[in-house]
């Protein structure tokens, strides 16, 4: 175990007296074991997250079925691809060449396998074969909600990927439907984080017009400096409409926060926004995630802050009644 966990994986059986061993301790509580026949302690599992799990156990099926290639979910962090927490299901994802290759999955065991055609691309990213990240993308977006699926969209873009190519890879593995390619022009490179990929995503889900990304202003406190924010608004009438997505890390994170105390951390912010209204800004919105995933509640900072709406598209309605129900 101490072995495995050394090496970021799951540990597993090689002979009956071992799987004996980790089957009592599984069931005495002291192991967990998260996919049939892996295991792990479970003090230390705890301390992982959901997409470090994910990749404990990808390297551990690497071991034993070195013939596998991951796609989809399972490949997301060993290709460093930007995503959401919840787009872990738990799951285990492959490539399968065969056409009937989804009635093999079961509901007992957490293993999706995929179809994907025989010449598709693959990778080897330290030591595991994984299809290539267009495909990857292509396979995540195709299963995840709007809102979580775009940050996977702005990510490929940041690192070289086209919307061509992306709409290419999604038609060519039978996947694009309006919806989808709504998703990929949505797209953005400028998006710096995932927190603010959701963000954007919600406000097209809600029907509110597409904001400007990254845009620059005057830091007046501090001359040859600019302030940049990350969404604008730009209003026929003159107004200017700012949102800022505020992690919690900025005020949480040692590393982040430089060690200042809040209060001092808070007053730099309203500062900042000082020098932003008198570069002419009108309005500024600041949300944490909570607010963003809370879509009733989001829709209600757009609109309160005067932010334009244009409506839903149609091949977005059926998203958005879902995500309004969850």
């Amino acid at each position: 175990m101490r072995a495995a966990q050394q090496q970021r994986r799951c540990a597993f059986a090689t002979d009956q007296s071992t799987y004996a061993a980790m089957t009592r301790r599984t069931a005495a509580g002291e192991y967990v074991s998260p996919y049939q026949g892996l295991y792990a302690n479970r003090t230390h599992w705890q301390t992982l997250t959901e997409c470090e799990r994910s990749a404990y156990m990808v390297r551990a099926l690497h071991c034993k079925k070195p013939h596998w290639v991951f796609t989809g979910y399972s490949a997301l962090d060993v290709q460093g691809i930007t995503h959401s927490r919840s787009s872990h299901d738990g799951a285990v994802w492959i490539a399968d060449h065969q056409r009937n290759a989804h009635k093999h999955n079961s509901p007992r065991t957490p293993l999706r396998r995929i179809h994907l055609p025989s010449d598709v691309g693959t990778r080897i990213i330290d030591g595991i074969p994984v299809t290539a990240g267009a495909v990857t993308v292509a396979v995540s977006i195709a299963h995840l909600p709007f809102m979580h699926a775009l940050p996977l969209v702005d990510d490929a873009l940041r690192k070289g990927a086209t919307v061509e190519q992306l709409e290419e890879c999604c038609r060519q593995l039978r996947v694009l439907t309006p919806a989808l390619r709504t998703l990929l022009h949505c797209g953005n490179p400028k998006s710096e984080s995932g927190g603010e990929s959701i963000a954007r995503a919600a406000i097209r889900l809600l029907g509110f017009a597409e904001p400007q990304l990254q845009v620059e202003f005057p830091d007046l406190r501090n001359s040859g400096h600019v302030i940049r924010v990350d969404m604008l608004w730009r209003l026929p009438d003159g107004r200017m409409i700012v949102l800022e997505f505020d992690g919690v890390q900025k005020y949480l994170d040692p590393t982040m926060t430089k060690h200042r105390d809040v209060r001092i951390l808070v007053q730099t912010q309203g500062e900042r926004d000082e020098s932003i209204r008198r570069s002419g800004v009108t309005t500024i919105v600041h949300c944490f995630y909570e607010d963003v995933v809370n879509l009733r509640v989001f829709d209600r900072l757009l609109r309160n802050a005067g932010v334009p709406w244009v409506g839903v598209p149609n091949e977005l309605q059926g998203e958005l009644r879902m995500a309004l129900q969850a």
